[in-house]
This record gives C-alpha cells, sequence and structure tokens, in this order.
C-alpha cells in the first residue's frame, strides 16, 4: 500500500490452540462420536460414480437409519465435500455418490 500498488497481499496463518475447542462432557464427546460414526458409515455405502448414486430410500434400507439421521449425516458429508448430490425437488428423488477426491 505504500508504493501505491494495485494490491496488497499477505499471508494469514490459522493456528488452534487448545482453548479454542471449549471442553466436552463425556455424554457430548459419546454423541460426536456416534455422529462420525453413522458419517463414516453413510459414506462407505455410497458408490464412487453419479451413473450408479443412491437415494435416500436405498440408503435407509441399506443402513437402517432413522431419515433425520440419514438426512443430516448426508448434510455434513455434502457441505465438507465428501459427497455430491443430484438436485431434486423431492427429498426422495434426489440422489447421492462420494465426490471425487483432489489429490
Amino acid at each position: 500500500m505504500l508504493k501505491r500498488d494495485g494490491s496488497c497481499p499477505f499471508d494469514v496463518i490459522f493456528k488452534a490452540s487448545n482453548q479454542t475447542r471449549p471442553k466436552e462432557t463425556e455424554a457430548q464427546q459419546k454423541q460426536r462420536l456416534q455422529r462420525q460414526e453413522i458419517e463414516n458409515r453413510v459414506l462407505m455405502a455410497l458408490p464412487y460414480t453419479p451413473n450408479k448414486a443412491s437415494s435416500l430410500l436405498e440408503l435407509q434400507q441399506m443402513l437402517g437409519l432413522r431419515p433425520l439421521t440419514l438426512l443430516e449425516a448426508l448434510n455434513h458429508l455434502q457441505f465438507v465435500g465428501l459427497i455430491s448430490m443430484l438436485p431434486a425437488r423431492e427429498l426422495t428423488a434426489r440422489r447421492y455418490w462420494r465426490s471425487q477426491m483432489l489429490v
């Protein structure tokens, strides 16, 4: 900025500290681990290609999960970019598969 350049790049580094995450109670930790386990099961059940994508009903029958539990896991996996979805107006018509991972 002092040289009147058009841009001013700078590096930002984020570091996690022990104080950023509040201490979990034993019940909260158990609940978090259960959600992670469910999300892992859902991810492992999904195919790698869109042409073999699974519907909500297929996943529910395959995994034996309650619809709300399954939807929460799918939403979280989609939010973090691990799965993709073919959009549809109705929930039952949506199809899910694993996203291509960039290495």
